[in-house]
């Protein structure tokens, strides 16, 4: 069997130079083949000019991109607009020589973004998708410009916060208010680019506490307790509470078993004690701002006369007597006298003569409760 040899040269034109042109450069016979090529493909066209006796061929090595099949058939992987022009194929055993001629022309269509919104609103604090819907042959690839500058495409690593998809569509996981800006989106290919450009707004509003800003709150040792902070804004803030120590509670933290913060901003203290007593700030905040609640919480506790008269009480008719009465307790106790004859002075200490004898009752009071004594039957001493 006579061997033959297979070459394949590319002729890649830069001017217009016609099939015929091109078959007067060869004297020998030979099949020349139209072929047109989708950018990244190739398909044979129906006409063939001239026609070779079938040869046997050996196939010579070949690059990445270009192969030589057994058979003689030049294969080319991932058509480039660079690969278009004239192909010579040569084939040779010791008959003679035989040529074909094969002319790709590779097609691109450039890029184009239809339908993209040029104009996107967004709440604070939700998830975002940007489309970028981007046609071409072969198909674009995409790429964003934040509105902070930075450079991401669907091959890159992007953030927890910001990546592309493969469709090249720009998703935005939590956007905040700093996130507002122009964002743009390049498509490119061979053939050319387009670009997109997208206005996102924020909407956002700073956190507002619907309870009075300020409260003074007494309540008794032992009782339940809730200490609201409703707090409303875009996006919905996060509340947290400083206790009268410093200690920072958060949603459904305890920091014991009397203490809790529930979902909706209630601060929980179960069975107050004396030692609660203080200062409470609630704090709501967002990406937007800030605002704080202040509560002034006083523990009652029942009065306790400290001072008083002991024993019976003597003085010299006609001259006056000092009673003293003196009590203590949270909040502080009210004091009043009541006299023998059932009269009642709102005072600690009252003025008397040796002519008002009879029993004089102290009382303390305040919210957790009263506390009272009785001075003895005033005695006369006459003289």
């Amino acid at each position: 069997m006579t061997s033959q040899n297979v070459c394949w040269s590319a002729l890649i034109l830069t001017t217009k130079q016609s099939l015929m042109e091109m078959l007067n450069m060869y004297q020998d016979k030979e099949s020349v083949y139209g072929y047109r090529a989708k950018q990244g493909g190739m398909e044979r066209s129906d006409a063939v000019l001239l026609s070779l006796p079938p040869a046997e061929t050996d196939a010579p090595a070949s690059g990445s991109r270009w192969t030589v099949l057994p058979n003689g058939t030049l294969a080319i992987t991932r058509a480039a607009l660079q690969d278009s022009g004239q192909y010579c194929c040569t084939a040779t055993n010791a008959l003679g020589t035989a040529r074909l001629l094969a002319t790709l022309a590779v097609v691109a269509y450039p890029p184009r973004i239809a339908g993209g919104t040029r104009l996107l609103t967004a709440h604070a604090g939700t998830p975002v998708a940007v489309r970028c819907p981007a046609e071409g042959r072969p198909p674009p690839s995409i790429s964003w410009v934040l509105a902070n500058e930075t450079h991401i495409s669907s091959s890159s690593q992007g953030n927890r916060k910001v990546l592309v998809r493969p469709d090249g569509t720009l998703v935005i996981k939590d956007v905040t208010v700093y996130d507002r800006g122009l964002y743009t989106c390049t498509a490119t290919n061979p053939a050319g680019t387009d670009t997109l450009t997208v206005k996102l707004q924020v909407i956002a509003a700073p956190p507002v506490i619907l309870e009075e800003k300020r409260q003074q709150i007494t309540a008794t040792a032992g009782q339940d307790l809730n200490l609201p902070c409703t707090a409303e804004g875009n996006p919905q803030p996060r509340v947290h509470w400083v206790l009268s120590e410093g200690t920072v509670v958060k949603p459904l933290q305890f920091v014991n078993t009397r203490v809790l913060l529930l979902p909706n901003g209630t601060l929980r203290l179960s069975g107050i004690v004396p030692t609660d007593t203080g200062k409470y700030r609630c704090a709501a905040k967002n990406q937007v701002g800030y605002i704080e609640k202040l509560i002034v919480l006083e523990v009652a506790q029942k009065p306790t006369i400290l001072i008083y008269p002991q024993g019976p009480t003597r003085g010299i008719s006609g001259e006056s007597l000092s009673l003293h009465c003196l009590s203590d307790g949270s909040p502080k106790p009210s004091t009043a006298w009541t006299l023998p004859g059932g009269h009642v002075l709102d005072r600690p200490q009252i003025n008397t003569t040796i002519h008002d004898r009879g029993n004089y009752l102290c009382k303390a009071h305040n919210p957790a409760g009263d506390s009272s004594v009785t001075v003895p039957k005033y005695r006369m001493n006459d003289w």
